[in-house]
């Protein structure tokens, strides 16, 4: 049922965004044509959660060991250039426009931004239901919850087209549609900005923000006496993976290590680390760490 409301969803904001930029160049009105931009990012977003659907379930092979887990963070980061692009040639015609007021056709205006609300009104409510839900996976309704959020807030920006065209119908303040297309320009900038931001690191394998966190919660465990080689990414919106060399109390029995080990993967899942792999090693091993670049 979820694969048939994003197909749904996608084909009605796909709808309404060639809607928008055809009565946008018809009625040359820059907000119309900046929402008609916004609601094209909502035909990526939605098939950004889709690809996350769809991709989710499949399992790691042995060519793709990981799966398919950065296909979220790709499409995400590709998304939010298109945006970033996009909002910035929208600013500057605007701000061009703000000089040179021109005829805007305020009925097409408003008639397509209040068909734009519905369209993505009726998207929201699509997945309404799969946004409030407790079953299934977490990711797929934080997927979905994500979703209906941003449609809802895409409802909102229509009509606040509409008004724009209202006030230039009832009081000729042409003058108004480059204003109200620089701030939602603006407005869809700034989730760009953090979209690519997250992408990018993401892309790039930075670390967590809660680094300092994790080896404070491995070191309070008085067998093991230093780590190193500390790795946390996070490949995409639900994936966490650590991996660490641990140096060890020589003493320690291999039962000892692996109680240890387990106890350490459950205390790391619980800060939200999805995948883990630990080295356990000695300090004398430790020392030897870089005997293998010796023999070239």
């Amino acid at each position: 049922m979820t694969r048939l409301r994003f197909i749904s969803a996608i084909s009605l904001n796909a709808a309404i965004v060639i809607g928008e930029l055809v009565f946008g160049f018809l009625s040359n009105s820059m907000s119309l044509l900046t929402d008609a931009f916004h609601n094209l990012s909502d035909v990526l977003s939605l098939s950004v959660a889709f690809i996350a659907f769809i991709y989710s379930s499949r399992k790691a092979t042995t060519v793709m060991t990981y799966g398919y887990i950065r296909s979220e963070m790709m499409a995400g980061f590709v998304h939010s250039i298109f945006l970033l692009l996009s909002m910035a040639f929208i600013i500057f015609e605007a701000v061009k426009r703000l000089f040179s007021p021109g005829i805007v056709n305020s009925s097409y205006m408003i008639g397509t931004a209040i068909a734009a609300f519905a369209v993505n009104f009726l998207s929201a409510m699509l997945f309404r239901e799969g946004a409030h839900s407790h079953e299934g996976h977490d990711h797929e309704n934080m997927n979905i919850a994500a979703s209906y959020l941003h449609l809802l807030s895409d409802a909102g920006l229509s009509i606040g087209v509409a008004i724009g065209g209202l006030l230039i119908l009832f009081f000729h303040i042409t003058i108004i549609d480059p204003i109200a297309s620089i701030v939602f320009s603006i407005f869809v900038l700034t989730g760009s900005v953090r979209i690519f931001k997250k992408t990018f690191l993401s892309l790039m394998d930075a670390g967590s923000e809660n680094m300092d966190e994790v080896i404070k919660k491995i070191l309070t465990h008085h067998e093991i006496k230093s780590l190193h080689d500390i790795h946390i990414i996070e490949p995409s919106s639900k994936d966490r993976l650590f991996s660490a060399h641990l140096v060890l109390d020589k003493n320690l029995s291999l039962e000892k290590i692996e109680t240890l080990l387990e106890d350490l993967r459950c205390e790391l899942a619980d800060l939200g680390i999805t995948h883990i792999l630990f080295q356990p090693e000695t300090e004398k091993y430790h020392a030897l760490d870089n005997l293998c670049q010796s023999h070239f």
